[in-house]
Protein backbone atom coordinates (compact mmCIF):
# COMPACT_ATOMS: atom_id res chain seq x y z
CA UNK A 1 0.00 0.00 0.00
CA UNK A 2 2.56 2.53 0.79
CA UNK A 3 4.51 1.86 -2.59
CA UNK A 4 1.17 2.46 -4.34
CA UNK A 5 0.21 5.89 -2.99
CA UNK A 6 3.37 7.81 -4.31
CA UNK A 7 2.38 6.16 -7.85
CA UNK A 8 -0.99 7.64 -7.56
CA UNK A 9 0.27 10.61 -6.25
CA UNK A 10 2.68 10.97 -9.47
CA UNK A 11 0.18 10.01 -11.98
CA UNK A 12 -2.10 12.66 -10.73
CA UNK A 13 0.18 15.12 -11.32
CA UNK A 14 1.14 13.72 -14.43
CA UNK A 15 -2.63 14.04 -15.57
CA UNK A 16 -2.67 17.58 -14.42
CA UNK A 17 0.22 19.09 -15.61
CA UNK A 18 -0.86 17.15 -19.40
CA UNK A 19 -4.32 18.09 -19.44
CA UNK A 20 -4.34 22.23 -18.98
CA UNK A 21 -6.55 24.52 -20.98
CA UNK A 22 -5.27 26.63 -23.27
CA UNK A 23 -7.76 28.46 -25.06
CA UNK A 24 -10.78 29.21 -23.75
CA UNK A 25 -14.26 27.83 -25.58
CA UNK A 26 -17.23 30.10 -26.29
CA UNK A 27 -19.61 30.66 -29.52
CA UNK A 28 -18.43 34.13 -31.35
CA UNK A 29 -18.53 35.29 -34.90
CA UNK A 30 -16.19 36.82 -36.29
CA UNK A 31 -17.76 39.89 -39.16
CA UNK A 32 -16.81 42.72 -40.95
CA UNK A 33 -17.52 46.38 -40.13
CA UNK A 34 -21.15 46.49 -41.26
CA UNK A 35 -21.66 43.11 -40.12
CA UNK A 36 -21.73 40.07 -42.79
CA UNK A 37 -20.46 37.11 -40.38
CA UNK A 38 -17.22 35.18 -42.26
CA UNK A 39 -16.76 32.78 -39.60
CA UNK A 40 -18.70 31.40 -36.95
CA UNK A 41 -17.64 29.21 -33.79
CA UNK A 42 -19.80 27.59 -31.27
CA UNK A 43 -19.32 26.29 -27.74
CA UNK A 44 -17.60 22.89 -28.73
CA UNK A 45 -14.81 24.65 -31.00
CA UNK A 46 -16.79 23.79 -34.45
CA UNK A 47 -15.54 26.39 -37.15
CA UNK A 48 -17.85 26.84 -40.12
CA UNK A 49 -17.60 29.44 -42.99
CA UNK A 50 -21.00 30.27 -44.25
CA UNK A 51 -22.70 27.46 -42.29
CA UNK A 52 -21.25 24.90 -43.48
CA UNK A 53 -18.38 23.03 -41.04
CA UNK A 54 -14.98 23.12 -41.93
CA UNK A 55 -12.68 22.83 -38.53
CA UNK A 56 -12.34 22.68 -34.84
CA UNK A 57 -10.71 24.15 -32.63
CA UNK A 58 -9.89 22.14 -29.11
CA UNK A 59 -8.93 23.65 -25.58
CA UNK A 60 -6.20 22.45 -26.23
CA UNK A 61 -5.29 24.77 -28.56
CA UNK A 62 -5.58 22.03 -31.77
CA UNK A 63 -6.97 22.49 -34.63
CA UNK A 64 -8.44 19.86 -36.75
CA UNK A 65 -10.07 20.57 -40.46
CA UNK A 66 -12.90 18.46 -40.95
CA UNK A 67 -11.28 15.15 -42.86
CA UNK A 68 -9.33 15.27 -38.98
CA UNK A 69 -6.18 16.29 -40.30
CA UNK A 70 -4.26 18.66 -37.82
CA UNK A 71 -3.48 22.63 -38.74
CA UNK A 72 -1.98 23.46 -36.43
CA UNK A 73 -1.59 23.41 -32.62
CA UNK A 74 -0.68 26.20 -29.96
CA UNK A 75 2.67 25.74 -27.78
CA UNK A 76 2.55 26.64 -24.25
CA UNK A 77 4.45 29.81 -25.32
CA UNK A 78 1.57 30.90 -27.70
CA UNK A 79 3.56 29.57 -30.94
CA UNK A 80 0.94 28.84 -33.32
CA UNK A 81 3.27 25.48 -35.23
CA UNK A 82 1.59 23.90 -38.48
CA UNK A 83 1.81 20.16 -38.88
CA UNK A 84 5.04 19.81 -38.93
CA UNK A 85 6.09 21.93 -36.44
CA UNK A 86 7.31 25.30 -38.01
CA UNK A 87 6.05 27.90 -36.04
CA UNK A 88 3.87 30.34 -37.63
CA UNK A 89 3.45 33.30 -36.04
CA UNK A 90 3.12 34.05 -31.88
CA UNK A 91 -0.85 34.98 -30.33
CA UNK A 92 -0.56 35.62 -26.57
CA UNK A 93 -3.61 34.88 -24.09
CA UNK A 94 -5.22 38.04 -25.29
CA UNK A 95 -5.21 36.94 -29.07
CA UNK A 96 -2.57 39.43 -29.95
CA UNK A 97 -0.78 37.89 -32.98
CA UNK A 98 3.42 38.90 -34.25
CA UNK A 99 5.41 37.35 -36.52
CA UNK A 100 8.40 38.80 -35.79
CA UNK A 101 8.17 41.53 -38.22
CA UNK A 102 7.60 44.31 -35.46
CA UNK A 103 3.93 44.02 -37.20
CA UNK A 104 1.03 43.18 -34.83
CA UNK A 105 -2.51 42.36 -34.80
CA UNK A 106 -4.80 42.83 -31.89
CA UNK A 107 -8.43 42.91 -30.43
CA UNK A 108 -9.65 46.40 -28.81
CA UNK A 109 -11.75 46.29 -25.62
CA UNK A 110 -14.90 46.66 -28.01
CA UNK A 111 -13.70 43.43 -29.84
CA UNK A 112 -12.24 45.30 -33.08
CA UNK A 113 -9.51 43.76 -34.96
CA UNK A 114 -6.42 46.27 -35.15
CA UNK A 115 -3.37 45.78 -37.57
CA UNK A 116 -0.93 47.56 -35.66
CA UNK A 117 -3.03 51.28 -35.32
CA UNK A 118 -5.36 50.41 -38.26
CA UNK A 119 -8.90 49.26 -37.99
CA UNK A 120 -8.99 45.91 -39.86
CA UNK A 121 -12.95 46.19 -40.72
CA UNK A 122 -13.08 43.22 -38.58
CA UNK A 123 -15.21 42.80 -35.26
CA UNK A 124 -15.80 39.83 -32.86
CA UNK A 125 -19.50 39.17 -31.29
CA UNK A 126 -20.61 39.03 -28.49
CA UNK A 127 -17.33 41.04 -26.86
CA UNK A 128 -15.31 37.96 -25.03
CA UNK A 129 -11.65 38.95 -24.43
CA UNK A 130 -11.57 35.23 -23.04
CA UNK A 131 -11.77 34.11 -26.50
CA UNK A 132 -9.76 36.57 -28.17
CA UNK A 133 -6.50 33.92 -28.81
CA UNK A 134 -9.20 31.13 -30.33
CA UNK A 135 -10.33 33.57 -32.70
CA UNK A 136 -6.86 34.86 -33.23
CA UNK A 137 -5.73 31.07 -34.21
CA UNK A 138 -8.93 30.47 -36.30
CA UNK A 139 -8.67 33.55 -38.29
CA UNK A 140 -4.73 33.27 -38.75
CA UNK A 141 -5.50 30.27 -40.28
CA UNK A 142 -8.51 31.25 -42.38
CA UNK A 143 -6.43 34.14 -43.51
CA UNK A 144 -3.56 32.05 -44.74
CA UNK A 145 -5.64 29.11 -45.99
CA UNK A 146 -8.58 30.73 -47.10
CA UNK A 147 -8.29 29.25 -50.62
CA UNK A 148 -9.02 25.53 -49.13
CA UNK A 149 -12.42 26.78 -48.34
Amino acid sequence: MKTSLPIFFLGLFLFACTSKTKIELAPYEISDEIGNVGLKVDENGEIRIGGNFIATISEEGVLIDKDGKILSTCSDEGKLLDDKGQTLVIIDEEGKMHNGSNVFMYWSEEGKLFKDNFDTGLRINPVNPKVYQSASIVLYLYMNMSHKY
